[in-house]
């Protein structure tokens, strides 16, 4: 049973629900938070999510999934890119996961995601997972690398509400997975549906610029590439970036 509440601005919807239970208030899992208006909306390690009032997306769902073993905390991550991909291909094709979380349109990002974890003992005891949604917004800060929204790709508006059923309707069926133990399929569709899962493309690491595919992405969101030489190179989030190129 969803928990939704409403608020025309917030600083960040994270942020909100962090501070409730720094506070000790009782919310029920599947909490969701949503609002119109984010005047210090976050984004992964220290950057900020930009959104025009009304136009898009912008919430926050809380979880308790202390059945998941931290060692494998990604999954959380595979199974919310998962679900919004999944709710966003109800209206356009070509969505993608770009590892770790954000979710692309070809070569555009059309959301971001941020999970914040918080660990009782050897298990996660709240996940808080941030999302914003690009929905109808159609003019954009210049400092934003590649943004796309669903208005600007099928030249029309868009029901928020619609697209926030969809994807909580998708968390919900990937959850349930997540708790059932499917960890192999999960990992499966995560890898299948990944940004650049096939071929050599470039990524940038520590100045260096080099050719290599996807292997996989373990349990820990470890990425693990190939290069053009055979040779195996690891990173964790942060540590290398895609060479995005129209």
């Amino acid at each position: 049973m969803i928990n939704l509440i409403q608020h025309d601005e917030l600083t960040s919807t994270n942020e909100w629900l962090e501070m409730m239970l720094s506070k000790g208030v009782d919310l029920p899992e599947w909490t969701v938070v949503s609002t119109d208006y984010q005047s210090k909306g976050k984004g992964q390690i220290g950057n900020i999510w930009c959104s025009n009032k009304g136009e898009n997306l912008l919430f926050s769902l809380l979880l308790h999934p202390s059945f998941i073993e931290i060692k494998r905390y990604f999954y959380i991550s595979m199974v919310t890119s998962l679900a919004i991909r999944n709710a966003l291909t109800q209206f356009v094709s070509d969505i993608t996961i770009k590892w770790p979380n954000d979710i692309y349109y070809r070569n555009q990002k059309i959301t971001g995601i941020l999970i914040e974890n918080s660990l009782l003992g050897s298990t996660i005891s709240a996940s808080i997972i941030g999302v914003g949604q690009n929905v109808n917004q159609t003019e954009f800060p210049e400092w934003i690398p590649n943004p796309v929204s669903l208005k600007q790709i099928l030249n029309k508006e868009v029901d928020r509400k619609s697209v926030l059923n969809a994807i909580l309707v998708q968390t919900e069926n990937m959850y349930n997975r997540l708790q059932n133990g499917d960890f192999e399929n999960i990992r499966k569709d995560y890898l299948q549906s990944l940004y650049h899962r096939d071929g050599y493309y470039k990524y940038e690491s520590k100045g260096e610029v080099f050719e290599a595919r996807i292997l996989t992405v373990e349990d820990n969101g470890e990425l693990v590439l190939l290069d053009k030489n055979g040779d195996e190179r690891r990173f964790m989030f942060k540590e290398v970036s895609f060479v995005i190129e129209a």
